[in-house]
Parts: C-alpha cells; sequence; structure tokens
C-alpha cells in the first residue's frame, strides 16, 4: 500500500521532470510514454492519476518513465538515489521509513526490512494478510 504523501511527491518529481524534458502535458507523455515502452501501452488517464498523485506506476513502467525522463528510477519513486547516506541521528533516534522499508513490531523485538522495489508490493501485501491473521487470533 502506498501512502498519500508517497504518491503526491511521487508526482511532484513526476511534474519536475517533465517540464526538464519539455514535456508539457499528460497526453504528451503518454504519446512518449507509449513509443517506448516495451510492455502494454498505458492511457492518458493512468498518466493523469500519477500526476494528481492518485497512484503511482507499477515498476515497468517507473523504468520506461525513468528512462524517458533520464532521471534514476529510485530517485523518481521516492526522491532519493540508491545509495544516498542518511545524516547521523540523536541517541534514541529512528529513522524514518522510507517507501522500500517496511517495519514489522511483534509483541518483542522489531523487525526491519529493506527491499528492492520490484518486490516491495507483493512482500508488503503477505506482511498485512500475515498481520491481520495474527490480529484475528489474538
Amino acid at each position: 500500500m502506498t501512502t498519500k504523501p508517497l504518491k503526491a511527491a511521487f508526482a511532484e518529481r513526476l511534474s519536475r521532470s517533465m517540464k526538464r524534458r519539455n514535456i508539457s502535458n499528460g497526453a504528451e507523455l503518454c504519446r512518449k510514454f507509449n513509443l517506448i515502452h516495451t510492455g502494454a501501452d498505458v492511457t492518458d488517464q493512468a498518466i493523469y492519476k500519477w500526476l494528481d498523485g492518485k497512484t503511482m506506476p507499477r515498476p515497468a513502467n517507473l523504468r520506461t518513465l525513468a528512462k524517458l525522463l533520464d532521471v534514476d528510477k529510485h530517485w523518481l519513486a521516492y526522491g532519493l538515489s540508491k545509495g544516498t547516506k542518511a545524516k547521523p541521528l540523536a541517541p534514541g533516534e529512528n529513522y524514518p521509513l522510507s517507501a522500500e522499508t517496511i517495519e514489522w513490531e511483534p509483541q518483542k523485538g522489531a523487525l526491519v526490512l529493506t527491499i528492492n522495489l520490484e518486490d516491495r508490493a507483493g512482500f508488503q501485501e503477505v506482511t498485512v494478510r500475515l498481520t491481520s491473521q495474527n490480529g484475528e487470533e489474538s
């Protein structure tokens, strides 16, 4: 599940990248996208949902967008390039969860996993299902 702030931030980066490449609107982005994309065509409606921050593209579409816009796909999705170093934390402070980090806190201890963009959706779905099943049994 992708959060509203993540989708809104993605939409902002997408818009800025389009302006940088002189792509004026969603219809033009859609046309150029479909010319280079090797998968199924994307509709204007899908592009406008990305631009409005309602949805985010699937991994294959994100790769094509990043290629078309000449930006890093990780930056386009999350705002940071892979390998970017975070600032040190004060004692007792925790890093905020990134879009590719899923945190699960069982009754004792905590587990924090960092996974790549392609695996994130499937892993998150499994985690949500397991968590909801465990909550129903309690």
